[in-house]
């Protein structure tokens, strides 16, 4: 599946899953008010309310969690702060030439391959969802015009079915196309007729929606010779510094 491919799944969460040295944050609890994200314990959260999980891995224990999101969102539309923040991971959470958790949980929640765009755009903008720095990034590029980067397979251009996840990096783009032999796909888009945020990640990741053929300005073909990214020393390029280069 590769409309809901994350570009992530090796770079480090803003989440914290464990326990840092010298005490423990407090655990999550549905109705606590989470002003900010540096205490939360995802980890230890979902074991508490997944205790059948906790031996089958993270990635199952986050799938578990999605999973009853995902109902929510199907069935309401609506979802808390916490269940955002746990979304926001379980999008992180990926492997190359799979969906990622949250992407999953909404297929499966939908009964349908692809999960529907208004799901995901939902989630997105949920509250807890982005961080302030990413919505603040994000509100910039509304009303300008910027290129991004997708690396997917062959397959996915022919069949018009574009990933939700592209990047302001090059360099991630020719990664991903590697790693499925596939192409980089450059496009523009604008914040005014494409719904797109920035993820703060490795990856300089843009969630964006709708997406097809009449944006891409180039394909070309992946750069073999990208095979160390080296994703806790990567520069977070941000939506401002490529419209500033154009500019320049």
């Amino acid at each position: 599946m590769l409309t809901c491919e994350s570009e992530s799944g090796t770079s480090p969460s803003r989440l914290r899953h464990n326990p840092p040295q010298g005490g423990k944050p407090p655990i999550l609890h549905e109705n606590e008010d989470m002003e900010s994200l540096d205490d939360i314990n995802i980890f230890e959260y979902l074991s508490t309310k997944y205790p059948n999980e906790t031996l089958k891995g993270h990635r199952q224990q986050l799938y578990a969690a999605a999973s009853d999101i995902a109902q929510k969102v199907v069935n309401y539309g609506v979802i808390t702060k916490l269940d955002a923040l746990i979304m926001r991971d379980a999008w992180e959470c990926s492997r190359t030439g799979h969906q990622n958790i949250m992407c999953a949980a909404l297929s499966d929640a939908i009964g349908f391959e692809y999960p529907y765009f208004e799901h995901v755009e939902s989630i997105i903008n949920s509250d807890g969802f982005l961080t302030k720095k990413e919505l603040w990034h994000t509100a910039r590029m509304r009303k300008k015009e910027i290129n991004v980067f997708r690396g997917c397979s062959t397959k996915e251009l022919e069949n018009d079915e574009l990933g939700y996840s592209w990047t302001l990096d090059r360099e991630v783009a020719h990664f991903f196309a590697d790693a499925h032999c596939g192409k980089v796909i450059t496009a523009k888009v604008s914040g005014l007729s494409h719904f797109a945020v920035w993820l703060d990640t490795a990856e300089s990741e843009l969630i964006i929606t709708e997406i097809d053929k009449s944006d891409i300005l180039s394909v070309e073909n992946a750069n073999h010779k990208i095979n160390n990214m080296k994703w806790f020393e990567r520069k977070h390029l941000t939506p401002l510094q490529q419209i500033k280069k154009k500019k320049d």
